[in-house]
């Protein structure tokens, strides 16, 4: 069994934790003190014995939060949500939203005796639901880009009671497959075969949001391999840290050859609004919510919350109040909120976006000296001179003056070099450093900078000199990253202008500036 550094649970207590929280729901799932939500936007529901037989939707919870568990039902569970900005109360959730870990090594099959067509290392969390086999679930990865589905058995899985980062320090064993080409920035699905029979899993678009790049187990390193290809279709092996998998991909994005170069960070993403918040405000007490006008208690909103007013009856009104762990409805007493009009400020928070991105590229000459021409001043175009019609038939005109020599003037030619080489090679790491500006950014809102990296082109194309030439930006990790880049990089090579006979010799290598920009991105 194989439980990575900073999982869920350390490697020494596994055990003793299954045998003291261990009680059997369903089909050999483990029970747990605490739960976490997997899905984005997760029902929630009023407790069946408050509600009885009438309506108990309530809302909706985010991912990656975890909650005491009050209770475990069938196929639901009964837990608290303690939000300090918003919703308190006890609510019950499906099962099939709560994440689940591997507790060992999984190969990837879609049935009992399929085709093995990926692995997920054991401290990956996954969704789980029911498979007609009882001793078999199945499961999907629910972090990062690739969201691939397979079959586990009962005891491979125990449920998350919080929700980790990535260790950065993990890997795969030695005989773990390579891949070196980044992934297209598009949205896909990879099937089990060309003609689009069975679904393994889907690629999400490019991670952008900081909460999503600090929690993808790729650490920012999924790559892919191309392992077959037809005119409509492409079979491919997308690699990270902890989990591979391989199938078809149709999308024309994922066709192309050779694959995109990456995307721009700025403008190839399209980040969803944050939510509006309501535009009354609960007073400075606690405010009971209910499923109906006098009807029964199901919660309360904590003071200072902000709720969108969607109907009233007579000294109620149903309200619906949005906060960073999900959206409520339900009804409150109008003495509960502020005067309308005397709401204090209205406090938003807004997700940033992680952005890395090269900004700037510059190209001088090693000996701009070497390179100085005198080119001759073209003259201003002069009109021509209008006919006398009064002068003479015949008559001559005074000896013209001879021509004045040429202006001439000094100038240095810019020089010229192909960059795609290059810019393709740095692309790779794009995903990688905006993962690690990511962590930086959680830990230091509005963290910001750039790095100018000076690199020493030969005519060659070979770079004999590279190094970061000045930072704004303190890391290690990340200046680890640009300086593996920049030391692998390569260029065209050029073709130089024969030399004339006395002509003094040229440097002609070329220094190329490249300034990397890292700083968060508002939605």
């Amino acid at each position: 069994m194989r439980i990575p550094p900073g999982s869920l649970f350390p490697r020494s207590s596994l055990a003793l934790g299954v045998v003291l929280l261990a009680s059997l729901v369903g089909s050999g799932v483990a029970a747990a003190d605490s739960v976490c939500i997997a899905r984005p936007g997760s029902a929630m529901d009023a407790p069946r014995a408050l509600a009885g037989d009438g309506a108990r939707a309530l809302g909706s919870l985010e991912h990656r939060r975890c909650y005491s568990v009050m209770q475990r039902l069938d196929r639901h569970t009964r837990i608290w949500v303690g939000a300090e900005d918003g919703f308190q109360g006890e609510v019950e959730v499906s099962n099939d939203v709560l994440a689940h870990v591997l507790t060992d090594d999984v190969d990837m099959i879609l049935e009992p005796g399929g085709d093995v067509f990926g692995k997920a290392l054991s401290g990956a969390l996954v969704l789980v639901a029911p498979h007609p086999d009882p001793e078999l679930w199945r499961a999907t990865l629910v972090e990062g880009r690739l969201s691939a589905r397979f079959l586990v058995a009962g005891d491979d899985v125990y449920p998350a009671q919080s929700w980790p980062l990535p260790d950065p320090d993990e890997g795969a064993d030695s005989d773990w497959p390579a891949a070196d080409l980044p992934l297209p920035p598009f949205a896909d699905g990879l099937l089990d075969d060309p003609t689009g029979m069975q679904l393994r899993g889907q690629l999400r678009a490019p991670l952008a949001r900081l909460d999503d790049l600090r929690h993808d187990p790729a650490l920012g390193q999924l790559r892919m391999v191309e392992l077959e290809r037809r005119d409509d279709a492409r079979k491919v092996r997308l690699v990270g840290p902890t989990a591979w998998a391989e199938g078809w991909v149709l999308g024309s994005g994922w066709l192309e050859d050779p694959p995109s170069k990456g995307w721009d960070p700025l403008a190839g993403f399209s980040p969803a609004s944050a939510a509006t918040a309501g535009a009354r405000q609960v007073g400075s007490k606690v405010a009971p919510l209910h499923l109906s006008a006098k009807g029964t208690r199901v919660g309360a909103l904590q003071a200072g919350t902000r709720v969108a007013v969607l109907a009233d009856h007579k000294s109620w009104l149903e309200v619906r109040a949005n906060w960073n762990g999900g959206q409520v409805t339900g009804w409150l007493e109008k003495k509960r909120l502020v005067k309308e009009g005397k709401e204090g400020p209205l406090r938003v928070r807004v997700e940033p976006l992680s952005s890395v991105f090269i900004s700037r590229v510059a190209l001088q000459w090693r000996i701009p000296e070497d390179h100085r021409e005198e080119l001759p001043v073209e003259p201003p175009a002069e009109a021509e001179a209008p006919v006398d019609p009064a002068a003479e038939p015949g008559a001559t005109s005074e000896p013209a003056e001879p021509p004045e020599p040429p202006e001439r003037k000094t100038v240095i030619p810019p020089p010229t070099l192909g960059l795609d080489a290059a810019t393709e090679r740095m692309s790779r790491s794009m995903a990688r450093l905006q993962w690690l500006y990511a962590q930086g950014l959680a830990a230091t809102p509005g963290l910001r900078g750039d790095i100018t990296v000076r690199l020493l082109v030969e005519p060659s194309g070979a770079v004999t000199e590279h190094s970061i030439f000045a930072s704004t930006l303190a890391d290690e990790a990340i200046h680890a990253v640009i300086e593996s880049d920049i030391a692998d990089l390569v260029f065209e090579k050029r073709r130089l202008p024969r030399r004339k006979r006395g002509e003094p010799r040229r440097d002609w290598r070329i220094v190329v500036w490249i300034q990397y920009a890292l700083q968060p991105v508002l939605p």
